[in-house]
């Protein structure tokens, strides 16, 4: 009998310090006290400082349709309306050795898509100064190449405080957050507003197509549930 109590006095023992190890080792993020001005915040254990993570420092959004941004007429653009939708993103320039295949490449998605695909051009001066035009003269020259998509505002796609959050969005949640090298950069966004994937200038535009498929492909069936 003696021996049975002090076994069993052993596991109570053993479990008890299990317990100690968990309660030491938990994550910060059950941590959740009332703090004065707390706001009901995540705190580093046994600290006044707010647990930091990236998404609430930078407010970043978690997909393409919360963001904001104005097209070509500096009328604001709903990326709302992008749900449901695959959309096409690429920093673009009028006078650019890549300008000519890729204004083709986006007429030809069209027409193999059609509204099943939005194409989104921001215009950005940043790379040689390729696209140096106003807004006005950088609408006829789209127009003039016959682009089927949405012309956004000029804008920055780099630079700490410069670039616009799109591209901050587009990059962070690519997983590659590497400054875009040159014009004609482009990202693919899935019918949720999240980024399937980026790929670089020298990336022939017309290559994407069977992604594109896919994710209309994922687009219908979404409809269907």
């Amino acid at each position: 009998m003696n021996f049975w109590r002090r076994d069993s006095r052993c596991v109570l023992a053993v479990v008890y310090l299990i317990g100690l190890l968990c309660l030491g080792t938990a994550s910060t993020e059950d941590i959740r006290v009332n703090r004065p001005g707390g706001g009901g915040q995540i705190y580093e254990p046994n600290s006044e400082k707010p647990l930091q993570r990236p998404w609430m420092d930078n407010h970043m959004a978690a997909t393409l349709h919360e963001l904001q941004a104005q097209d070509i007429e500096k009328e604001d653009f709903d990326f709302k309306t992008l749900k449901g939708k695959v959309v096409l993103i690429s920093n673009v320039a009028s006078h650019c050795g890549f300008t000519e295949s890729h204004y083709q490449g986006f007429k030809e998605l069209d027409e193999r898509f059609g509204d099943k695909l939005v194409i989104m051009a921001f215009p950005c001066n940043q790379f040689g100064s390729q696209e140096p035009g106003t807004n006005a003269e950088i609408q006829k020259f789209a127009e003039g190449k016959g682009f089927p998509g949405v012309l956004m505002d000029k804008i920055n796609v780099n630079g700490s405080g410069l670039q616009h959050p799109v591209f901050k969005f587009l990059k962070e949640s690519s997983g590659d957050v590497s400054p875009i090298p040159w014009n004609f950069n482009k990202f693919l966004v899935r019918p949720d507003g999240t980024v399937h994937g980026r790929y670089r200038q020298d990336v022939d535009i017309m290559s994407l197509e069977k992604d594109i498929a896919a994710l209309v492909h994922l687009a219908s069936v979404q409809e269907e549930l």
